[in-house]
């Protein structure tokens, strides 16, 4: 754990300050004041301390479950089985503009991660992160041309797709009725549109973005589709798109994770 002066760890620093009392719990499912746990064993309820001390090694996510980013971090760690607990952060939950997070996180956006000790931020690069040191190269190949390839559509997800459905969501699940840009929303899901009918055209070929298999490149992507399929607008028979959603759909992470209400 990063520790501040003092040598209190930042995790436990904000849990006390916000008067936790942790229970440990087996599935991600479950949890206690914005904290949950996934694939740790069954324990007695615990104060900070001791939880920290038992479980310093175990992966911990900071982040609320309805951002994006953060989504695709708990899919990519579910999928790969991998044990952590989650700590919700960011808008409503707050953490993010305390000193202790800003240690951790100098932008004070959500997901960080903390991997025993090794601080990180930036979705993409924690998923590829994690896969990298797991070895998982269906996820994120080895070899130098296929990762590349799997990078470039993870970047391209979350930079063309990111411009327009951002605002285009919070235009139409975030802001009152009668505060919405009609400008805004017409020029976004436009861009939407047009970033869909690229995927569709790729699925065409490859099934998945980078290939015949599922990867980290279809991760961002997979998470958009979802949320612009939700979306209170039109949308455009897209039959290779709608295939591709049902598969992601059969993961049962990525409905734990990211088939969600929109909020």
């Amino acid at each position: 754990m990063l520790g501040l002066p003092g040598g209190l760890p930042i995790l436990g620093s904000v849990m006390q300050a916000m008067g936790h009392r942790l229970a440990v719990v087996p599935h991600v499912a479950g949890g206690m004041n914005g904290i949950r746990f996934n694939q740790l064993p069954q324990r007695e309820i615990a104060g900070p301390e001791r939880l920290l001390k038992e479980n310093q090694d175990v992966l911990t996510i900071w982040g609320r479950r309805n951002s994006i980013n953060v989504m695709k971090v708990l899919w990519v760690c579910d999928e790969m089985r991998l044990p952590y607990r989650q700590i919700d952060a960011g808008m409503q939950y707050g953490i993010v503009n305390t000193p202790e997070y800003g240690a951790m996180n100098p932008n004070r956006r959500v997901p960080t991660i903390d991997d025993d000790g090794f601080i990180l931020s930036e979705s993409n690069t924690i998923v590829r992160y994690l896969a990298a040191k797991h070895g998982r190269e269906d996820l994120l190949p080895s070899g130098l041309r296929e990762r590349a390839n799997v990078e470039r559509w993870m970047d391209w997800a979350s930079f063309s797709i990111a411009l327009a459905m951002t605002p285009l969501f919070w235009q139409l699940i975030r802001t009152p009725a009668d505060k919405r840009d009609p400008k805004v929303i017409e020029t976004n899901a436009a861009e939407s549109e047009r970033c869909m009918r690229i995927i569709d055209e790729q699925l065409a070929v490859h099934g998945y973005l980078a290939g015949p298999g599922f990867s980290l490149a279809d991760v961002p992507a997979a998470a958009f589709v979802h949320r612009w399929l939700k979306l209170p607008i039109e949308h455009p028979e897209l039959p290779n798109l709608d295939d591709y959603y049902q598969r992601m759909l059969q993961r049962p992470a990525y409905r734990q994770h990211v088939a969600l209400e929109l909020s």
